[in-house]
C-alpha cells in the first residue's frame, strides 16, 4: 500500500514538475559521499554503518523566487558490522519427536557484516533565499522511497559454538553435527528471502548554491535521512535449535531503520531562454 501511494506521490510530482516548462528549471548531477548505517533499534545491541559514495540526479523547477521543486533518484550503499565478543545465548528446546528437553547455548567470537543498496527516487521542496548574485542558500524537505535491488549478509571472521544441556540427566554435548551441535564459521541453514525490505525515508538538508554563469551552478548540500518504518524482513529466532540466518534476520536488533548523513556536491545546468534585443530601427532624417 505504502509503496503504491509513494509512486503515485512521485509520478503527480514529475508531471506538475515537468509541465510548463519554465526558464528557472535545471538539471543536476551530484556525488554523494555519506556515513550510510542499517542502524539496529535495540540500544544495547548496535551495528556500525560505513562511509560509501552514491550517485544522483536530480530535476529542479523554481516555481517561485524563493521555492523550487525537485525530483530526483539517488543509489546508495547501506552498511551494517557487528562485533561478537563473547555474545552468549540459550534457548529451551523440547523435541516432541524424540522427546528431549534441553538448553541449546550459542557463544560467538565473530563478525558479521550486511549491506543495503537502494535506487532511491525522492521528491523535495527547498527555499532558496538569494545571499548575493553568486550565492544563494538553501534548505529542503523530502520523502525518498529506497529500492531494495541488492543485499549481502555474511560472516566475515571468527566463528561461534553450539553445545546442548541435557538437564535431566546433566549431560552436556559439544559435538553432534546431525543436532547442529558444533563450532560454525558460517550461517546455518539460513533462511531463503530478502532480509529487508524497501523503505519510507525523511530527508532534510541545508546549504549553498554558488552561480557559476546564467546556466551553470555547483551547489553543496548538507544532508540528514533516515527511514520512518522498520526495514527488518525477517526476525527468525536468534537462538534456532535447526538454523542461524545472522543477526540482521533474527529477533535480536528489534528492528532495523536505513540511516544516511552525508554531503551532495553537484553541477547544475539551467535551462535559460536568452531573451533578443529588439532590432534598432533606424530613422532618415531629410536634414
Amino acid at each position: 500500500m505504502i509503496k503504491r501511494i509513494w509512486i503515485g506521490i512521485w509520478i503527480f510530482g514529475c508531471c506538475v514538475t515537468l509541465a510548463r516548462a519554465q526558464t528557472s528549471n535545471s538539471l543536476a548531477v551530484s556525488a554523494l559521499p555519506a556515513y550510510n548505517w542499517l542502524k539496529y533499534h535495540k540500544a544495547d545491541v548496535q551495528s556500525t554503518g560505513d562511509f560509501d559514495l552514491g550517485l544522483g540526479l536530480t530535476f529542479r523547477r523554481q516555481f517561485h523566487k524563493n521555492w523550487q521543486f525537485a525530483i530526483g533518484v539517488n543509489y546508495r550503499k547501506y552498511s551494517g558490522s557487528m562485533d561478537y565478543n563473547g555474545l552468549r545465548d540459550s534457548v529451551h528446546i523440547i523435541d516432541p519427536s524424540e522427546g528431549h528437553k534441553y538448553y541449546l547455548y550459542q557463544i560467538f567470537n565473530s563478525s558479521e557484516t550486511q549491506s543495503l543498496t537502494c535506487i532511491e527516487p525522492n521528491i523535495r521542496l527547498e527555499y532558496v533565499q538569494t545571499l548575493s548574485s553568486a550565492v544563494d542558500f538553501i534548505v529542503g524537505v523530502g520523502l525518498v522511497y529506497g529500492i531494495n535491488i541488492a543485499e549481502n549478509n555474511q560472516m566475515t571472521s571468527g566463528s561461534y559454538r553450539r553445545y546442548a544441556w541435557f538437564y535431566e540427566n546433566n549431560n552436556i554435548i559439544e559435538n553432534l553435527p546431525s543436532m547442529n551441535l558444533t563450532t560454525y564459521s558460517d550461517f546455518l541453514n539460513p533462511l531463503q528471502g530478502t532480509t529487508f525490505k524497501h523503505s519510507l525515508s525523511a530527508l532534510g538538508e541545508i546549504g549553498f548554491r554558488f552561480n557559476l554563469s546564467a546556466k551553470g551552478q555547483i551547489f553543496t548540500l548538507l544532508n540528514l535521512q533516515m527511514s520512518l518504518l522498520n526495514i527488518q524482513a525477517k526476525q527468525d529466532v536468534f537462538t534456532h535449535h535447526q538454523s542461524y540466518s545472522g543477526i540482521a534476520a533474527s529477533d535480536i536488533p528489534q528492528g532495523v531503520r536505513a540511516v544516511s548523513a552525508g554531503i551532495e556536491i553537484g553541477l547544475s545546468y539551467r535551462f535559460v531562454k536568452t531573451k533578443k534585443r529588439p532590432a534598432m530601427l533606424g530613422v532618415h532624417c531629410p536634414w
